[in-house]
């Protein structure tokens, strides 16, 4: 079930969707257009694998991703480097 509720904010007016399915997380998510808040809607609902693939999203955190599809040895030069920090902006 989805419903799309009208807020009223310091930037004017967004939309929040809210979809509720029962086994599956809800998705919450806000647009600055009704238009794209109902096109976000009947894509979920007209495609079911999409809405499964929604809610399968990582949780993991960026350094786990990085971690995980990096080598030791190059995960060692990355934390050498950005010292488990920010990343540095090239200036060049």
């Amino acid at each position: 079930m989805a419903t799309i509720q009208k807020v009223k904010n310091k930037n004017g007016i967004s939309y929040k969707v809210f979809i509720r399915n029962k086994g599956l997380k809800s998705i919450i998510k806000t647009f600055s257009k009704k238009q794209l808040a109902t096109q976000f809607i009947h894509q979920m609902e007209s495609d079911a694998q999409a809405r499964v693939n929604y809610n399968n999203h990582s949780d993991k955190t960026f350094n786990e991703i990085v971690a995980a599809d990096t080598n030791p040895q190059e995960l060692f030069k990355l934390e050498e480097e950005y010292g488990g920090h920010h990343l540095r902006k090239d200036n060049g």
